[in-house]
């Protein structure tokens, strides 16, 4: 059997639609706050965070920490590096990319969903 849950986001709205016996799945919301990945995502714009995907590849937009707080950019792995290498991308092109090793980032997990408001 399928039912509507709907969540208040802090001010979002969100309707989704489960089934009654699904498993809850790991993930949690974040903000963004500043503009680096502008205008894919903005500051105030809240993302679904999927716990269960915290390596990059396939590639995408991902949140790690960096001291104590969430960050949201676009990840690539760099295939044949050892150690492995992420190469960190801001949408916004004021922001320069950079390569990291995968083993020094703190990844929470793939974005799978953004709010914005409206």
């Amino acid at each position: 059997m399928t039912s509507t849950r709907r969540a208040d986001l802090g001010g979002f709205i969100a309707a989704l639609d489960l089934q009654d016996d699904a498993p809850a799945l790991p993930s949690h919301i974040v903000e963004m706050k500043g503009d680096s990945m502008a205008p894919t995502i903005n500051s105030g714009d809240r993302v679904l965070v999927d716990e269960r995907f915290r390596f990059p590849s396939p590639g995408g937009v991902f949140v790690y920490w960096e001291d104590g707080e969430p960050v949201i950019s676009r990840m690539e792995y760099q295939p044949y590096t050892d150690p492995p290498v992420l190469t960190v991308i801001r949408d916004n092109r004021h922001y320069s990319s950079f390569e990291i090793p995968a083993r020094d980032l703190a990844i929470a997990g793939r974005v799978t969903w953004i709010a914005r408001r409206t």
